[in-house]
């Protein structure tokens, strides 16, 4: 069974006095990083897709706002849910890897 820190992805303190959620970026500019990791994900794993190299335009008009299944499930009509969910992964784990050295 999954931990607790595995589930969030960082340790959290035992006790917590409070959770902020910035849903809208007024914190920290984290569509930036959501950008970084769909255009890194969709070079690496879907190369021939027509949107490469994933633009800001792009990413605005299709991805961004949107849940990661919304937008892939419309951009790769054809694709398998175990290929939705592959991808969804990788994105995760980008936007993580980013996270982590600049929010």
């Amino acid at each position: 069974s999954l931990q607790r820190d595995e589930i969030v992805g960082f340790k959290l303190p035992a006790r917590l006095e409070g959770v902020l959620f910035d849903m809208d970026g007024t914190l920290s500019d984290s569509e930036t990083l959501h950008f970084e990791a769909y255009k890194a994900v969709f070079a690496q794993m879907l190369p021939d897709h027509p949107s490469n190299p994933v633009s800001r335009s792009f990413y605005d008009a299709n991805m961004g706002g949107k849940t990661k299944v919304g937008a892939l499930t419309t951009l790769i009509p054809d694709s398998t849910g175990e290929q939705i969910e592959d991808i969804c992964t990788a994105l995760e784990d980008e936007f993580s890897r980013l996270a982590k050295s600049r929010l």
